[in-house]
């Protein structure tokens, strides 16, 4: 059985909607995922086709930030292993045109 946290929120007095922690909703939706034959639903935290999100939407909902220097994308290493990159692409390039 799967614990639930429930926050009630509420309006005019009455319970209204509830909130859950993501954690368990994820546990309840594979649960009625398994109940309705196996249908997928998609992750919430990366939008539906037709939701339009913004990149800052998105980001926020994947709980990351945006970020502030290109060489944060460069993982580890130092960034002298990059060195003669460039001038390997051109040359590819260069050799195998496309066309």
């Amino acid at each position: 059985m799967i614990e639930l946290h429930p926050q009630i929120v509420t309006k005019d007095g009455k319970p209204e909607s509830v909130v859950l922690p993501y954690e368990e909703f994820i546990q309840v939706r594979e649960v009625l995922r398994q109940i309705e034959g196996g249908l997928s639903f998609a992750d919430p935290r990366y939008g539906g086709y037709w939701d339009n999100l913004s990149a800052d939407e998105l980001a926020a909902r994947q709980g990351v930030q945006a970020i502030e220097r290109i060489e944060d994308l460069y993982g580890d290493g130092d960034p002298t292993d990059w060195d003669g990159f460039d001038e390997a692409l051109e040359r590819l390039r260069v050799e195998n045109p496309v066309v």
